[in-house]
């Protein structure tokens, strides 16, 4: 059997007077979903165990049939039995089959009337239009889609767009008008086709905004302080979307805050009084607005100083007034106990002048300015200070000798009683003089500070009109500060040599030289014995920086600016390299340059010959010089200085200026030997050759070119025909003797 969930038809029976039935059987139409799988079953009731039952359909285009194993497929069960299970596959039944059942009881036998079974379409929803926000109370009308399949019934909820749906009476029509609308609902329709299963358009909403209620504001008619304040408003029992406005008047006009829709707001540093209230809408509904609260702004309270003060005796009236121009109510206040704690108010002072009367102990007081919503403020206090008969008691500190350029010594007073002022006194021939009072000087401290000579000191104790009490006086001994002067004579020197260094008249101080060959600011030290105004520095072998310091006891030494003597080492002339060469007259540009030098400035000089007088060559101060545009031979050479130590002159070089040179043998022709001139003469080495007829090398000389013109060649040759060619520089001559 196909279990399914199953509606149920029930078929009475009625029985006749046949024998063994008493009503004949009867059965009604029956409805099921033409959704494939969906099931129905008919039974007949009130039947005898003993019955037997055949059912039999008969569809519209065929005549009555049995339901048996042969032709019941998938659709028929049970049809031997008194219910008959049908279930709905893709083609059966078909719409309008009619059914019959034969019940046999005994040898009788009964038919049933007949029943039609009918197949209903698949239910289809739509979709609904005309849904949208609207105010308490009011009407909306919506629209269903024509698509649908099924009847229509209109549901709503006011719970979600999914559960809690209820019909609405008589509404089955395609418009719904939704009248007096008290809540936020959900619509919907239900379609619904015979016995197949409801469906439901998807679900809309139509918004219901409350009427606004303004509510009222809680937390503002209050003063609050301009110079800090923040004060938190609160919309209470409103209704609706909030808008905060405010205004300088409580006539307005008002005018938003921006961002200002929240329940809480906190109006902050508020410069004048302002009104607020808050404005609450609801979708399009009038908007409705709180009664305004005013935060009165109160004027920050500013105390000012209290004057009047002084010490008094035990038992004396003191006059204290208070700055006019404080703004705030005045309190007097006072306390015995400090400047800061335990301060109470005193009754009815509240003007500008109180009289504080018969003082006991020492009393501080104050005055306390308030302002509406303002925390108060208080003036600095002051102290009124009830004092005993003085006690001078002693000065600690005194007897020291500190510098008069800068000092500060502490004197401290102590075991005293009553008001203190300090004073001093110069010194007389080691005795204090008149002494004076020392203004502002009147803490149990004293800091003696800058003082230019030696000053005695002392303390004066009083006590209001009681008498007063002086300490023993100290001294505190001021010497002189020490004064530099300038040096003079330092000045470059050559390595080894000595400098007189002379100091300034007018210093003041012990005198001592002191020396540093590391630099003007660092590596110092004293020379020992040299503590007068001169100073030979002698066999000086590096630069050196030369000071003087001055000390007189405690003070800081102070030192003479620095000088220094910058040793300069001997020049070395070194050589020039470029020069003993052979140039064209026409054209020639020889570079000269000095090499292995030692020396701080260069002048280069030329001269004809080696026995004529050296000149300077004008602008010729490095250590590289181009001879250029020479007509005749010259020599060169340089003069290297080192400041102020002796000059030295370099080698010189020659630069001869003609292509040729000419050789003169004599005698020629020779019987013995023969001599050679040659000219003009450069001081380039001299490479000499002397070939035989057959060009053997009888001569291989190479002499320097002072020696060529005293040499006496020819005594070891045979008679004969001798080429000699000569060599200087890049020149070269050859010249033909003979030798009887």
């Amino acid at each position: 059997m196909i279990m399914k969930t199953l509606k149920l038809i029930v078929i009475i029976l009625v029985f006749s007077a046949v024998k063994g039935f008493a009503q004949n059987p009867t059965i009604e139409n029956a409805t099921i979903c033409s959704k494939t799988g969906e099931s129905i079953y008919i039974s007949v009731a009130n039947v005898s165990p003993t019955d037997s039952f055949i059912w039999q359909l008969k569809t519209p285009t065929a005549d009555w049939t049995t339901i048996n194993n042969l032709n019941a497929a998938n659709v028929y069960s049970d049809y031997s039995m008194a219910t008959l299970y049908i279930v709905k596959t893709a083609t059966l039944p078909v719409n309008a089959t009619l059914y019959r059942v034969v019940v046999t009881n005994g040898s009788s036998s009964l038919t049933s009337n007949t029943a039609t079974l009918t197949v209903s379409p698949l239910s289809v929803s739509s979709t609904i239009t005309g849904a949208s926000p609207l105010c308490f109370g009011g009407n909306k009308t919506l629209t269903y889609g024509t698509d649908s399949i099924g009847d229509i019934q209109w549901q709503f909820s006011t719970t979600s767009s999914t559960a809690d749906f209820y019909d609405i009476d008589f509404e089955n029509k395609k418009t719904y008008n939704a009248v007096n609308i008290q809540e936020t609902t959900w619509y919907r329709v239900r379609n619904t086709s015979g016995a197949c299963n409801p469906s439901y358009s998807p679900a809309v909403q139509v918004v219901v905004n409350p009427f606004p209620i303004a509510g009222y504001i809680d937390g503002g008619d209050i003063n609050v302080c301009k110079s800090s304040n923040t004060t938190e408003l609160i919309l209470i029992d409103y209704e609706g979307k909030i808008q905060w406005q405010k205004s300088i008047d409580i006539a307005g006009p008002f005018a938003s805050i921006p961002n200002a829709t929240a329940a809480t707001y906190k109006a902050n540093s508020l410069a004048v009084t302002t009104y607020f209230k808050a404005v609450v809408t609801s979708g399009d509904c009038l908007s409705e607005s709180t009664d305004p609260v005013v935060i009165i702004v109160d004027p920050t309270p500013i105390s000012k100083l209290i004057t009047g003060a002084t010490t008094v005796c035990f038992g004396d009236n003191i006059k204290l007034t208070y700055g006019s121009d404080s703004i705030g109510d005045i309190q007097w206040q006072s306390s015995t106990t400090s400047s800061t704690d335990d301060f109470y108010d005193i009754d009815n002072e509240i003007g500008l002048v109180f009289t504080a009367t018969n003082l006991q102990e020492s009393t501080w007081f104050r005055v306390m300015n308030s302002s509406g919503g303002c925390n108060s403020v208080f003036s600095p206090a002051v102290k009124v200070l009830v004092n005993p008969l003085p006690i001078a008691g002693n000065i600690e500190g005194g007897g020291d000798t500190v510098c008069k350029s800068l000092n500060s010594t502490v004197l401290s007073l102590n075991n005293q009683e009553g008001t203190i002022k300090w004073q001093k006194a110069p010194d007389v021939n080691g005795s204090s003089g008149t002494f004076v009072d020392i203004p502002s000087a009147t803490k149990e401290t004293y800091t003696a500070a800058s003082l230019t000579a030696t000053t005695h000191f002392r303390a004066v104790l009083s006590s209001s009109a009681c008498a007063s009490e002086m300490t023993d006086s100290v001294v505190i001994f001021v010497s002189p500060t020490p004064v530099a002067k300038l040096i003079t004579g330092a000045s470059p020197a050559c390595k080894g040599s000595s400098k007189v260094l002379v100091y300034g008249e007018g210093s003041l101080g012990d005198i001592q030289w002191q020396f540093s060959t590391t630099s003007a600011s660092s590596g110092f030290n004293d020379i020992p014995g040299e503590i007068g105004h001169l100073f030979l520095a002698s066999d000086l072998q590096e630069t050196t920086w030369i000071r003087v310091s001055n000390s007189i006891d405690s003070c800081n030494a102070v030192y003479s600016p620095v000088v220094q003597i910058t040793i300069n080492p001997p020049p070395v002339s070194g050589f020039i390299e470029g020069g003993n060469k052979n140039v064209s007259k026409k054209l020639n540009a020889t570079e000269l340059t000095l090499k292995g030098y030692k020396g701080t400035s260069f002048q280069w000089q030329k001269a004809a010959s080696l026995t004529d007088n050296f000149t300077d060559i004008p602008f010729s101060s490095s250590s590289k010089y181009i001879a250029t545009g020479l007509t005749d031979n010259a020599y060169f050479r340089v003069i290297i200085s080192s400041d102020i130590c002796t000059k030295i002159a370099s080698e010189p070089v020659f630069i001869n200026v003609n292509s040729d040179f000419e050789i003169t043998t004599f005698p020629n022709p020779f019987d013995s030997e023969f001599n050679v001139n040659l000219t003009p003469l450069t001081l380039d080495p001299i490479e000499l050759k002397v070939y035989d007829i057959s060009g053997r090398i009888i001569e291989n000389l190479n002499i320097n070119s002072s020696e060529i013109n005293s040499k006496r060649l020819g005594g070891n040759y045979l008679p004969g025909v001798y080429l000699m060619i000569i060599k200087q520089g890049s020149l070269e001559k050859s010249s033909k003797v003979i030798k009887k």
